[in-house]
């Protein structure tokens, strides 16, 4: 089995991000190892079967036309198959959100603006997935104050810009 280099892995991780994490694209189940794990900062740990089946009752790629603004890849000088990176979301709730489509889209709350999050993904020897952590807020109280997330990150934040904030603080 061939060695993944460093270019490898920051191609296998932007290629996680925008084409098969569930958040800004549809769960692509074929890019997740078996022994998968998902840990958030609140929820998990969530093993494979169980995080893409939340995500597919979430509807977040399906309900918000989402941009990852993902930059800074960057291998892990202590770990070769992991990858960290940063993401700034931005975009609009355009459908029904939270299985298949309690939320609706709501004049005035359509727009999301999203803080600094920092993001980790880890691959196993053949460039599966198999660790994968997001969510965490990373951004100075100045970048919070620009934001409509309530300072929270992944799906707890789209709660907050979306005008619900009682769905992100009954699960937190």
């Amino acid at each position: 089995e061939k060695e993944l280099t460093k270019l490898d892995v920051i191609r296998l991780a932007e290629q996680f991000v925008e084409e098969g994490n569930g958040f800004y694209s549809a769960p692509n189940a074929d890019l997740y190892s078996e022994d998968f794990i998902f840990r958030g900062g609140v929820i998990g740990p969530l093993n494979k079967n169980d995080y893409l089946n939340t995500m597919e009752w979430l509807g977040v790629y399906k309900a918000f036309e989402l941009k990852s603004n993902a930059f800074g890849f960057t291998q892990d000088p202590q770990n070769p198959l992991c990858v960290h990176y940063f993401t700034r979301s931005t975009g609009r709730h355009v459908a029904g959100f939270l299985s298949g489509g309690l939320l609706q889209p709501r004049p005035g709350f359509d727009e999301v603006n999203a803080p600094l999050e920092a993001a980790e993904v880890l691959f196993d020897q053949s460039g599966k997935v198999k660790f994968f952590t997001a969510g965490n807020v990373c951004a100075s109280k100045t970048e919070l104050q620009a934001t409509n997330t309530n300072g929270l990150g992944a799906v707890f934040g789209l709660f907050c810009a979306i005008g619900q904030s009682s769905f992100a603080t009954s699960a937190l």
